[in-house]
């Protein structure tokens, strides 16, 4: 619908001019109307584009209730026993002992080369007596440690290894 003609005259918009411009707008659009009709396109929107829609002032719904989450437990997971059917820390006290450092040593974050030496090669020991833990679990267990620093050491042990330094 066309803006009124009484607010149109006073803008000094001649309504035959906007009915002219309202049809050319449905064939091709405001910019070619502006053209055609010397209105300024900002005018023309103002003048054919429908008002608004009202904003309702209903009141706002009330909220559903929602019950909280049932608890399940989790899923039971089968794990396999580790190698010789002794548990990981087992594993690991004995390896310590041979090489002469306590499990509390191992899973720290000391960094130097004789402890570090002896952490890997506990990796690599726990990969070939365990080779269903991945390196993500085997990480997991030497206190968080990422994968990837897992997979260096069992590659560094083997490298020693092949090099007869180990």
């Amino acid at each position: 619908m066309i803006g009124g003609e009484f607010a149109t005259a006073r803008r000094g918009i001649d309504p035959a001019s906007l009915r002219y411009a309202h049809g050319i707008v449905q064939r091709a659009g405001y910019q070619a109307a502006s053209l055609a009709t010397g209105i300024a396109v900002v005018d023309l929107k103002a003048y054919l584009l429908p008002p608004p829609p009202r904003q309702s002032y209903t009141p706002l719904a009330r909220p559903v209730p929602v019950e909280p989450p049932k608890r399940v437990a989790p899923p039971v997971t089968f794990k396999p026993p580790l190698a010789g059917g002794r548990t990981f820390a087992e594993l690991l006290t004995e390896i310590a002992e041979r090489e002469g450092f306590s499990v509390e040593d191992l899973l720290s974050q000391c960094k130097t080369q004789p402890l570090a030496r002896v952490r890997q090669a506990a990796y690599w020991e726990i990969r070939q007596r365990c080779p269903h833990l991945s390196y993500p679990d085997i990480g997991r267990r030497f206190g968080g440690r990422d994968h990837t620093t897992i997979l260096h050491g069992v590659r560094a042990h083997e490298k020693r290894m092949a090099e007869g330094k180990a």
